[in-house]
């Protein structure tokens, strides 16, 4: 019985934010509301890379992913699928501070780092002002 969800497909969603401003921060906000509203399951794990260029923005980043990562983490499990093999999904949330502004490209690459290369493993890649 244990073995029925281990080929079930483990969703990791990555979403870069450069919170350059209050704005920035307030659409950043949104999506994070957004992910912890989910009535089903929200990703397996959700890789955060991030940067802020000043000390009250980073410092207001790193409470809001606090709470999100409150909320995900013991609000688990989540029920995954309503049809078909049912799985308890314990959400985890990894978020990564950068001390310099980075390319899109290169916050992907290093949450990629994080993804295990497995055949379960799915990718989904969100904006940092998108709703869920």
């Amino acid at each position: 019985e244990a073995s029925k969800g281990q080929g079930l497909p483990k969703l990791h969603a990555m979403l870069v934010a450069e919170v350059m401003d209050e704005g920035c921060f307030e659409r950043f906000a949104l999506c994070v509301g957004s992910i912890c509203k989910q009535w089903r399951a929200p990703p397996d794990r959700t890789l955060i890379s991030w940067y802020a260029p000043s000390n009250e923005l980073a410092d207001k980043v790193q409470t809001l992913l606090a709470d999100m990562k409150k909320v995900l983490e013991s609000g688990s499990p989540f029920l995954a699928y309503a049809e078909g093999p049912a799985r308890a999904v314990r959400c985890e949330v990894v978020a990564v501070c950068h001390n310099q502004s980075l390319s899109s490209t290169e916050h992907i690459q290093r949450l990629l780092e994080l993804v295990p290369e497995l055949d379960t493993s799915w990718v989904l890649f969100s904006e940092e002002d998108g709703l869920w």
